[in-house]
């Protein structure tokens, strides 16, 4: 006789359910049509739901991912455990939860913006771990295989039991997946952007010889936050042509859909890049996008400038620079000299510091090992007495010219470190810097030291070359300075310009230019006020329209009249324009105050000049340089390290954009510069120094 699942008879389950049925006043359906009500026995059970099906059959819906799955009949429960715990990413996680300790841990976080500390319940998340390991990867340049290492593994292992820290493979697939995520971002950032962009282009090699092309924006945000992002890396075929460049440009432009929101290019001096500009300009021209039908397009890095300045000047001192460096060479080739010259250095009262060798390709080195070399210009003299083998001690000639050249060179590095600078704008700046470079040239003209003139006459001729090109962006920059206005261009020109009417002539440009650059603006302004109130126009025409016959609908006309008839009056009445009240205004105090944020002064300054604050937020996110400051001084080109040299080129971009672009939204969350954002490779830097 058939058992049921209780060890009773069929026949007497049945028994049971007709006597049941019989006092139910309320019987339930046939059987036959019913859907079966079977008790399903696995725990599995618990974390799904029965979805029936017409047919009589029925799946099994997650109760935590939602996912069907099939079953009934014959299939059994096996795919079911393995859905839970092998691809149900909810339900795993809410294991782990389980299983943590009743104890929960607390999580203290520091807020260096304010000094304030954030403590709350700590939740450990897989998936959130796996992804801040790829960011740190990636931000600070670890290799992928440092997850293959033991004894690394064994440190997280101590830290995080529950951490799954996986493969070097899986570890690239999340740094490149990290990418597109935040490259999605990006893009969403620069869509809803409401100002121009300007675009900054680096030439790379690596160590195979092999050209890339770094490709950066820079904007001011909606926050009045200078902000720049590398937007591509990537490789460039040789030749290197004009039009080569400008079709990898232009093709990177319409991906990111910025190509109609352009201010500006910065690139250095060469003829490759002149080409390189009117090919772009053939292309984005006809759009009628560009600010002053592009004559402010292309921007010369200031940086580059003044690196070609002192190059010229430097050719002209190789022997009075030859025999210092000659000197540190010889004094540095052994330790023995070394301990020398210490002592010496303590009988003469010299500064306990290290002899400095300059890098021939870095300019910068050299005038700070020449600054450096005068500290013991006494020590040296007395070596060149106790050391036969001493040849090339320099003369008191020697060391009068290294002390006037240093000089000379001290006003083109403070120069270039201003201007580049990441963190602030740079555009403002460099017209006054520029301008008394020129002056200081002009007096080294006339100096009695005539391998003075000599450099300062061959500097001079490589300045003009470039000072007619850029003066006109630059002095509207610093015109739009509250500390400058109109006054710092006239003082400048005054000095620089002797001629007859040249004065006039050179701030006559400048006003010119600047003015059809403000009334391109007002235009575009006054274009969104009218499509603006067409639209409230018309909201107003439907409101009037929906109480037609209305006793008030003359009045309510007679009102607009009115109230149209004082704004004109108001208009024709006042004929200043935003920008000729701001340049009658007195300027603000504090020229020399670096600490001066005039990104904050038009902030606030903003609802008063709604139409020029627009313009000032396009100009200032200029940069004046291609490069930051420490690589502004090399005449070498960037070389990309072995490490990166060995990526593909796509995980190579990934991880330069990425690496730019957390680093970034670190430093707006109150992150700093040094051990937090830095690379692997300045981390060595550091700790040799720290030795």
């Amino acid at each position: 006789m058939p058992l049921g699942l209780d060890g009773e008879s069929l026949e007497q389950i049945e028994q049971t359910q007709n006597n049941s049925n019989a006092n139910d006043p309320n019987p339930p359906p046939n059987p036959s049509k019913a859907k079966s009500s079977r008790k399903f026995r696995s725990k599995v059970w618990n974390d799904f739901e029965r979805v029936d099906l017409p047919d009589g059959s029925y799946n099994a819906k997650c109760k935590h991912c939602k996912m069907i799955l099939s079953a009934g009949g014959s299939k059994g429960t096996s795919h079911l455990k393995y859905h839970l715990n092998r691809s149900c990413l909810p339900y795993k996680k809410a294991m782990r939860q389980k299983d943590d300790v009743h104890q929960k841990l607390l999580k203290v976080s520091e807020f260096q913006g304010n000094n304030t500390v954030k403590v709350e319940c700590f939740e450990f998340d897989q998936e959130k771990s796996r992804k801040d390991y790829a960011k740190a990867v990636a931000a600070h340049e670890y290799p992928f295989c440092m997850a293959d290492h033991h004894f690394f593994r064994v440190f997280i292992k101590n830290l995080q039991p529950k951490f799954r820290l996986n493969k070097r493979n899986t570890i690239r697939s999340d740094c490149v997946k990290l990418y597109k995520e935040e490259k999605e971002n990006l893009y969403n950032v620069l869509d809803k952007l409401n100002c121009r962009v300007s675009l900054t282009t680096d030439m790379w090699t690596s160590s195979n010889v092999k050209g890339f092309l770094c490709l950066t924006c820079h904007y001011i945000d909606d926050h009045w936050r200078l902000q720049k992002r590398i937007l591509n890396f990537v490789p460039v075929e040789s030749p290197h042509t004009s039009e080569h460049l400008c079709s990898v440009i232009t093709d990177k432009l319409f991906d990111w859909n910025i190509d109609k929101k352009l201010f500006s290019i910065v690139l250095d001096n060469c003829t490759t890049n002149d080409a390189l500009v009117r090919e772009m300009l053939s292309i984005l021209k006809p759009k009628n996008t560009l600010p002053v039908s592009g004559n402010l397009f292309h921007v010369r890095c200031g940086a580059h400038i003044l690196n070609l300045i002192v190059q010229e000047g430097l050719d002209s001192l190789k022997g009075v620079i030859h025999s210092v460096r000659e000197t540190v060479k010889y004094v540095r080739s052994s330790q023995a000299r070394i301990e020398r010259f210490e002592k010496v250095s303590q009988q003469v009262r010299a500064p306990q510091t290290k002899l400095f060798l300059d890098v021939p390709t870095r300019w910068n080195s050299t005038y700070l090992m020449l600054v450096n070399a005068l500290k013991f210009r006494e020590a040296f003299s007395r070596l060149a007495v106790l050391d036969r083998d001493y040849k090339h001690a320099p003369s008191d000639e020697d060391w009068s010219n290294v002390d006037v050249v240093s000089e000379c060179l001290q006003i083109f590095y403070d120069t270039t470190i201003k201007i580049s600078g990441t963190k602030y704008p740079t555009l403002n700046l460099f017209f006054n810097e520029y301008c008394e470079v020129y002056l200081s040239l002009q007096n080294w003209l006339s100096s009695d030291h005539s391998f003075i003139v000599n450099m300062a006459t061959r500097m001079f001729e490589k300045f003009q070359k470039y000072w007619h090109i850029s003066s006109v962006l630059l002095a509207i920059a610093s015109i739009l300075d509250p500390r400058c206005k109109l006054k710092s261009v006239e003082f400048y020109f005054r000095q620089m310009y002797n001629q007859p009417g040249e004065v006039e002539t050179n701030l006559n440009r400048v006003k010119s230019c600047l003015n059809i650059l403000f009334n391109e603006y007002l235009v575009l302004d006054s274009k969104f006020q009218k499509r603006s109130n067409g639209l409230r126009s018309s909201n107003k025409q439907c409101a009037d329209s929906s109480s037609a016959g209305s006793s008030k609908k003359l009045c309510t006309n007679m009102r607009r009249g009115l109230a149209m008839f004082i704004e004109e009056s108001m208009t024709s009445e006042s004929t200043k324009s935003e920008l000729d009240m701001y340049l009658e205004e007195r300027n603000v105090p504090g020229l020399d105050d670096d600490g001066f944020d005039i990104l904050a002064w038009w902030k606030c300054n903003g609802p008063k000049y709604p139409v020029l604050s627009q313009l000032v937020r396009d100009l200032l996110g200029v940069p004046v340089s291609t490069v930051a400051s420490e690589s502004a001084f090399s005449t070498g080109g960037r070389i990309l390290n072995d490490y990166r040299t060995s990526l593909k080129d796509d995980v190579l971009e990934a991880l330069i954009c990425t690496q730019d672009w957390l680093r970034a939204l670190a430093i707006d969350e109150g992150a700093t510069e040094d051990g937090a954002l830095m690379s692997l490779s300045e981390s060595v830097c550091v700790d040799e120094e720290i030795d």
